[in-house]
């Protein structure tokens, strides 16, 4: 887990645990995050800081300490699951009010606060047709946001993540996915539902799975996939604090998905294994058996898919770990401390594990794991990365569409903060749909979807010549927002192409888009995108293909960039100008006379 919002912070406070005693008072913390190393801990009780010689700490089973040991030298371990008391010295009266914050190796600071006496919230109370009105109000506000995309699926406002329970049903593609409907920030997940026949036209459907009180998912319907079984689908999921795999049965329609009484199926991970976390089943068949993998990491060895098997989809038996990185190893890339999302398809001759990698707090990305399996053993060959934006393509999940295709798609979080998310009134998006393939000999190729075709609009521009030094207006006079463009170049040995999104090239909002031959390089810097200091930006580069050619895909929605170069790399970035109206290409070189054959620019519609 890269971040820890506070509300999720607060559920480590076990409720009515404060409790007087002779000398001062308690309190219990109980651990269903993830493992951590705490290097430090202060506490402070109603606004006042408790001092470090008047606070002990125990973990269930040992020896109490005082908190004034805890230190980068005698750091403290918390598990998963076991209970903390925390014994405050003092003379006055029970608090109202505690604020923890304690450092750790893992994740950095992590800071709540606990009302102790709090009353109870009367958010969220106000009547159906209110809240449906209000709901509208802000979809037609989201719609009218030039950052926020027109034919790349997003919810009509509000927080999405995940795609979730992809599956080729009754002629229709059924997406869920991660939804938070009560606002444009991470919390409160249900699974969202939205139907395609084309892969780039979508239908939205009402929420089919909400958290439910006093049972396993009653602090969120986490990620999971979909199976199809003789008796139809099957969905399975994440219920959380404590993380548990669940399973839910879909009604007639697809439209409800109901979790199993039965819940939860996996209620712990493997004893014996000290994990980072326990997450995001995905289940396949082979011949009479079913097979799960769950993600996880082993604490001091690195990020590892978990293997289950079953005969009637309910009881799962561990099989072991079937693929565990190494937090040691550098090259080609880290594989990072805990992997999210995986799943196991069959493409080719060849098997690739997919998964998304967590590096530590500030870099996560999606990686494809090539080699083969048999026999519940899984023999690595390589490790690729699935996108070159790093966290800006994550938690992909593939599907067969039904034509015997392997689709992927990707949520594409926003590179702005949280202050700006609220103010928008949404967040996230799915990527375009791209067709996994392995080409002649061997490598993994991803193209985005000729069904893309369909919502090609007027064609506006196009370009073949050779550039300079100054910069060349390519997209005529028309301004772009939602369009795509595609060019080839020869590949050379030195020099560069560079592409400028600007309203000039002397404009202080631009983006820049260079291919690098000497470095053999796609680069991508957004850090002066945009004026607004909430907008991060960021410079990702993806290294070209090994070809005597480069033919470049380029998708820009809203806010939104995904570049496709020879249908074999990807690369996606975000970009916020706040100047929006009157955006251009401009095309240079650093050598006079280099040539680039058949720039083309079309407008792209409306995927709704």
């Amino acid at each position: 887990m890269p971040s820890v919002p506070e509300f999720l912070l607060r559920k480590l406070y076990v409720p009515g645990s404060v409790k007087s005693q002779a000398d001062g008072y308690e309190f219990q913390l109980n651990n269903t995050l993830l493992p951590v190393t705490v290097t430090s801990l202060a506490v402070s009780a109603d606004g006042n800081p408790i001092a470090l010689t008047d606070l002990f700490l125990q973990l269930s089973g040992k020896n109490k300490i005082p908190a004034a040991f805890v230190s980068t030298i005698s750091p403290i371990g918390l598990p998963l699951n076991t209970p903390l008391t925390l014994r405050v010295l003092s003379g006055g009266s029970l608090p109202r009010q505690l604020t923890i914050e304690a450092e750790t190796q893992e994740v950095g600071l992590l800071r709540f606060t606990i009302n102790i006496k709090s009353k109870k919230s009367l958010a969220g109370l106000f009547n159906r047709p209110a809240r449906a009105l209000r709901g509208a109000s802000l979809a037609r506000r989201v719609a009218r946001d030039p950052h926020h995309p027109i034919f790349h699926f997003t919810p009509p406002a509000n927080w999405m993540n995940d795609p979730n329970g992809l599956i080729h049903w009754q002629g229709q593609n059924h997406l869920f996915y991660q939804y938070n409907p009560t606002g444009p920030l991470w919390g409160s997940i249900h699974w969202g539902h939205a139907v395609t026949s084309d892969l780039v036209h979508w239908k939205r459907l009402p929420v089919a799975m909400t958290p439910r009180r006093n049972k396993p998912d009653a602090d969120g319907c986490w990620s999971g996939t979909a199976v199809l079984t003789p008796d139809g689908p099957l969905f399975f999921y994440t219920a959380v604090f404590p993380e548990t795999v669940c399973l839910a049965l879909p009604d007639d329609g697809l439209r409800k998905l109901h979790p199993s009484p039965r819940n939860p199926l996996i209620a712990a991970p493997p004893p014996g294994l000290e994990v980072e976390g326990f997450r995001d089943p995905c289940v396949w068949q082979e011949g009479p058996r079913w097979y799960m993998t769950v993600g996880s990491g082993i604490k001091g060895k690195g990020g590892a898919v978990l293997l289950y098997r079953s005969i009637d989809l309910l009881h799962w038996d561990y099989r072991g770990p079937l693929l565990v990185g190494d937090l040691k190893k550098k090259k080609p890339f880290p594989t990072g401390y805990m992997w999210e999302c995986p799943q196991l398809i069959r493409l080719g001759d060849k098997v690739l594990i997919i998964l998304s990698a967590i590096i530590s707090p500030d870099e996560q990305y999606s990686i494809a794991c090539l080699g083969q399996y048999q026999n519940e053993h899984f023999k690595l060959e390589k490790y690729i990365k699935l996108d070159h934006g790093g966290r800006n393509f994550y938690s992909p999940l593939s599907f067969d569409d039904g034509k015997g295709r392997w689709v992927i798609f990707g949520w594409l979080p926003e590179e702005r903060e949280d202050a700006a998310l609220q103010e928008a009134g949404w967040a996230g998006a799915l990527s375009l749909p791209r067709i996994l393939s392995l080409s002649k000999g061997g490598e993994l190729r991803m193209a985005p979807a000729p069904e893309l075709e369909s919502l090609k609009g007027r064609e506006l521009c196009a370009y073949s010549g050779k550039l300079s030094k100054l910069p060349v207006r390519l997209s005529d006079d028309i301004p772009i927002r939602n369009a795509c463009f595609t060019t080839k170049l020869k590949s050379r040995k030195n020099g560069n192409v560079e592409f400028c999104l600007a309203a000039s090239p002397e404009a202080p909002e631009r983006t820049l888009i260079t291919i690098d031959f000497k470095q053999q390089l796609l680069r991508v810097n957004t850090t002066s995108a945009s004026l607004d200091q909430r907008a991060k930006g960021s410079v990702r580069e993806c290294p070209l293909p090994g070809e005597n050619y480069l033919e470049l895909k380029t998708f820009l929605d809203g806010s939104i960039l995904e570049f496709f170069l020879n249908d074999q790399m990807t690369l996606t970035t975000r970009l916020y100008p706040t100047q929006t109206d009157d955006l251009h290409v401009f095309g240079s070189s650093s050598q006079i006379g280099m040539q680039i054959d058949d720039f083309r620019m079309w407008e792209l519609h409306s995927c709704w």
